[in-house]
Order: structure tokens, then C-alpha cells, then sequence
């Protein structure tokens, strides 16, 4: 019913359109002209678009919704022109809030009015939207500038600056000014916070120095260049006193540490900073060095080592710890059960065998064994060990044994046998006759310098004899000439 209404109301309009415009111009006065006004005042009268308009300007969106919903609604051409009015009202009303002709109230009333009215018709809400989105931002822009005077003129430049950050192009009434007073902000609270932190830094308080360059950071930004220099201020400030507190303390690898770092960053190291870690690191070269001799003589080459290591740690490419590190390391001990050191034998002859476990006739049994056997009359069997001058001390057990490989008794009769022992040709070592109820007895040779050793069989009877040399080790001693050569 209604909407048959609206169309026909809608019809009516149209005939009075054509109407009014149809009708011949009579002269000035004809009672003619007095009609076409008549008609066109009726017209204007009854046009729902321009009533729903002059409602809506007029803050009386109940009124307009109604206008709409009754008048309006259905017909597709007044629909679009109802929402193109509404659209050019919001945008002039805007550009005219963005000019400073329409106040804020003004334009907040619009805003409202516009809302209220599209939750029921949903004509522009988007555009209505967008607006109040810049529209808020802006109110709370200016509020922030506002805020900002205010702290500038109290001194209170930290906050001033956290407000006038805050204003937004939008803003344009006050954000090329709010520029131009952060900036005005920022001068005087750099000058108060570059006060605070000298201060802070004379007194040693380089925690408090730090908390205040990373707030001043954080508030004008970290790439402002006054606050460069004073970061750098404070890092060589806390790094000399550091260097300083480590000197007094003695204590090298913290200062190194330090050192270390400074270097890789690019500090710049005053000359007495750096004479002081030259002086430190001398000190703990020398304790090193003397802790691992100390070492050597009570527990050995293994020990030594081990200090000198963890020196190394710290100061990895010290020439002298380096040194030292390859002379402990020439001492370690050589066991010939290793199948690895069985390249030491570079010469033998018939009579020579490597055996590895081998039995007494007292049931002992040894490891790292070889044999030498034979009878008198033949030529000495032997077998020569170079050792190219890598070590100073041979050890080894001697014994002559029935039993073999396996443990077993050999059923043959044994004659004696000695042991002679040649370092490089001279005779070093004589053994005194060997049977097999001779009771295993240890020797020891001092081999320094000695290139081949020699080991060869002699035999006193007609029986054939043997000798088992085994446990054999070979290391070097340092002597004290070598421990104390730097």
C-alpha cells in the first residue's frame, strides 16, 4: 500500500515538472507568471529529497529516517540522490572542519547525527567511518599538542616531547608548530640529560649513566648524533675504569676479556690502558710458565701440560706458552705394547720377534714384548730402535722365559744369554747372565741425544737362549737448562 503510495506520489511530481515547465512566459504582471511560481513553490515543497536533506542538516535524523522511509524508499532514482546529497554534505562539512570554518562541535554533531541516521538506513556508513577515524585522531592529536605546550613551558621536556611526537600530519593547524617545538624540547632536554650523565659518569655510577642514555634513546631517538658521542663517552669511561679495577685486582683473564672486546668494537685505548694490560699479561705469562714446571717436576709431563693449555685459552697465540706447549708435549710417554710405536724398530736379524703378552717361569705376565734368541757360535741375532733424538729415557723389563706365546712350557733345555744395549754404537748397557730362573729385573737408559738404539744377544751355551725384553717405555725428561730457556 505504501509503496503503491510512493509511486504515485512519485508520478504526480513528474506530471508537475512538465507542467511547469510547459507553460508559455506571459509579460511582466500576467497573472500567468504568478502561476508557474505557484507550481514550482508547490514542487519544491513536495520534494522528499530536499525535505530529507533540510532534516538531516537540521540534526533531526528521526524526522529524515521517517522522510525516507515513507517517501523515499523504493524509488531507485530519489535513493541515489539521497545518498549523493548526503555524501557531498559529509565531505563539504569535513573539508570545511579541515580549513578551520566548521568547528569541532560542529562537525561532531554531523558526525552523530549522520551515525545515528545510517544504523537504520545504511547509506554511507564507510565513508561516515573513515571520516570519524581521522576525525578522532585529530581531536586526540590536538589534545597532545595542547599537552605538549604545557610541559614545554613546566621544564618538563621528556614529556613535552612524548606529546608533540604524538601530533599527526592530519593535524594541520598544529603539526608543522609541534615540529618545530619538539625540536626546541629536544635542545633543552639534551642539555639536561647530557648534564646527568657526565655527572653520573664522574661519579662512577656507569649503570645509572647507561639507564639515562638508553631513556634519552628511547625519547629522541637512538640515531640522534649527541647521543653517539655520549654513548661513546660512557663506553670508554666504564672500560678504563674496568681495566683499572682488573690491574688492582690482578686478575689478567677478566682484563683480557675486556681488552679482547674493545679491540673488536674499535675503542680507542689510552697508552697507560694499554701499558697496564702489556705489564698484566707479562705477569700471568710468567705464572703459567712457572705453575707448569712446578707441575712437570711433581707430577709430570701430563700435568704440565694441562696448565700450559689452559693458559693457551687465554692467550692463544703466545709465542711463549706455544713453546712450552711442544715441550711437554715431546715428554709424554711412549709405550711399546702400542701398536702404533712398533714403527720404531727400523732393523733387525734373524733371532728377532714381537711377541706382545708374554709369561715368566714365575707366572708373570708383561705386555709390549719382543724376543731375542739363539745359541753360541752364532752370529749375535739384534734389532735396532730409532728414536732420532726425540727422547731421553728408555725403560724396559728383562727375562728369559720357557714358557710361549700361549703360556705353555717349552720341553727344551735353556742356556743363558746376556743383554747388550748400544746407543749409537757405544755399548751403554751389559746385562749379567740370563736363564729362565733368573727373576725379571727393570732397567732404565738415559737416551738423550741418541739417534739408534741397539739391542743384541749374546750366548753362553750350546742350548738355545732367549731374552724377552718388555714394558718398554720411552719419554723425554726436560732438564733444567730446557725447563728455564724461554
Amino acid at each position: 500500500m505504501n509503496r503503491t503510495l510512493h509511486r504515485l506520489t512519485a508520478l504526480i511530481l513528474s506530471m508537475l515538472t512538465l507542467l511547469a515547465f510547459s507553460v508559455p512566459v506571459y509579460a511582466e504582471g500576467h497573472t500567468g507568471g504568478n502561476k508557474i511560481g505557484l507550481m514550482r513553490s508547490l514542487f519544491q515543497k513536495q520534494d522528499p529529497v530536499n525535505s530529507f536533506m533540510q532534516l538531516v542538516k537540521g540534526g533531526e535524523y528521526k524526522k529524515a529516517i521517517q522522510i525516507y522511509l515513507d517517501e523515499v524508499d523504493g524509488n531507485s532514482y530519489s535513493e541515489m540522490e539521497c545518498r549523493e546529497q548526503l555524501v557531498n554534505y559529509l565531505d563539504e562539512t569535513w573539508a570545511g572542519y579541515l580549513a578551520e570554518t566548521v568547528s569541532e562541535s560542529k562537525m561532531e554533531s554531523v558526525l552523530q547525527t549522520l551515525e545515528k541516521m545510517d544504523l537504520q538506513l545504511g547509506l554511507l556508513w564507510a565513508e561516515i567511518q573513515a571520516i570519524r577515524w581521522v576525525f578522532s585522531d585529530i581531536a586526540l592529536s590536538k589534545a597532545y599538542y595542547q599537552e605538549g605546550i604545557r610541559e614545554l613551558e613546566a621544564h618538563h621536556y621528556e614529556y613535552a616531547l612524548a606529546a608533540f611526537d604524538r601530533v599527526i600530519p592530519e593535524d594541520t593547524k598544529n603539526y608543522a608548530d609541534a615540529l618545530e617545538k619538539f625540536d626546541q624540547a629536544a635542545e633543552y632536554y639534551l642539555e639536561e640529560i647530557t648534564q646527568s650523565i657526565h655527572t653520573a659518569i664522574q661519579n662512577g655510577e656507569y649503570d645509572i649513566a647507561e639507564t639515562l642514555l638508553i631513556s634519552a634513546e628511547e625519547t629522541i631517538g637512538y640515531w640522534h648524533p649527541e647521543l653517539h658521542i655520549l654513548e661513546s663517552e660512557l663506553s670508554d669511561a666504564r672500560f678504563q675504569a674496568e681495566m683499572i679495577q682488573y690491574a688492582k685486582n690482578n686478575d689478567f683473564i677478566g682484563m683480557n676479556g675486556a681488552y679482547q672486546k674493545a679491540l673488536n668494537q674499535g675503542t680507542s685505548i689510552p697508552a697507560e690502558i694499554a701499558s697496564l694490560y702489556t705489564e698484566l699479561r707479562s705477569k700471568y705469562r710468567t705464572t703459567i710458565i712457572e705453575n707448569s714446571i712446578s707441575a712437570y717436576k711433581d707430577h709430570g709431563s701430563d700435568a704440565a701440560l694441562s696448565i700450559i693449555q689452559d693458559g693457551l685459552t687465554v692467550l692463544p697465540e703466545d709465542e711463549d706458552l706455544l713453546r712450552y706447549e711442544e715441550k711437554y708435549r715431546s715428554c709424554v710417554t711412549i709405550k711399546l705394547k702400542d701398536k702404533k710405536t712398533k714403527m720404531v724398530f727400523s732393523e733387525s736379524k734373524k733371532g728377532f720377534s714381537i711377541n706382545g703378552q708374554r709369561w715368566d717361569d714365575y707366572g708373570n705376565e708383561y705386555s709390549g714384548s719382543f724376543l731375542l734368541r739363539g745359541c753360541r757360535g752364532d752370529e749375535n741375532p739384534y734389532v735396532v730402535m730409532s728414536l732420532d733424538r726425540k727422547y731421553s729415557r728408555f725403560k724396559a723389563v728383562c727375562f728369559s722365559s720357557s714358557r710361549n706365546n700361549f703360556g705353555s712350557h717349552d720341553p727344551r733345555n735353556f742356556g743363558r744369554a746376556e743383554l747388550v744395549i748400544y746407543a749409537d754404537g757405544v755399548e751403554v748397557f751389559h746385562s749379567r747372565a740370563v736363564d729362565r730362573e733368573t727373576e725379571a729385573f727393570e732397567f732404565e737408559l738415559n737416551v738423550t741425544d741418541v739417534k739408534l738404539l741397539k739391542f743384541e744377544i749374546h750366548c753362553l751355551d750350546e742350548e738355545y737362549a732367549q731374552i724377552n725384553i718388555a714394558e718398554g717405555e720411552l719419554s723425554k725428561v726436560l732438564s733444567d737448562a730446557e725447563l728455564y730457556d724461554r
